[in-house]
């Protein structure tokens, strides 16, 4: 079966990303709080984890990120390496939302999207733990 006909048949709907975080709940509320995601389940059993949600409600358009409590389960520090694109239909509107709520835009950004050579309109920020997130908006 080639990989096509593996997604066709089993039907792929959903990824979701798992931050490596030294503070879960604290993360958690700061995504919540400041980014407007929905909290969906915070356990703080072996370590902790935590869920949130954004956008489209229990569907697939829903956008979910995981965090997890890495510097506690193995004593060292979490890394911090890569980022999360997360698609949206109104990128200004949200850029200027979360700067009246304080968030701090990666260099380059200070003054709105910039739109890419690869057609996405794009902003950047630094969550609590270092984690960079892109907004983006396809053309159209």
């Amino acid at each position: 079966m080639d990989a096509a006909a593996l997604t066709q048949k089993h039907r792929f709907y959903g990824l979701q990303s798992v931050l490596e975080v030294a503070d879960v709940e604290a993360t958690a509320a700061w995504y919540c709080d400041v980014l407007g995601f929905t909290l969906d389940f915070v356990d703080m059993a072996r370590g902790g984890h935590a869920r949130v949600s954004i956008g489209g409600g229990a569907g697939r358009s829903t956008q979910r990120m995981r965090f997890t409590g890495y510097r506690r389960r193995h004593g060292t520090e979490p890394v911090v390496a890569g980022y999360t694109y997360i698609h949206c239909l109104e990128i200004d509107g949200l850029y200027a939302e979360y700067r009246s709520r304080g968030v701090t835009m990666r260099p380059g950004y200070e003054n709105g999207p910039i739109t890419k050579p690869w057609q996405l309109r794009e902003f950047e920020i630094e969550d609590c733990n270092g984690h960079i997130l892109l907004f983006a908006q396809e053309p159209g």
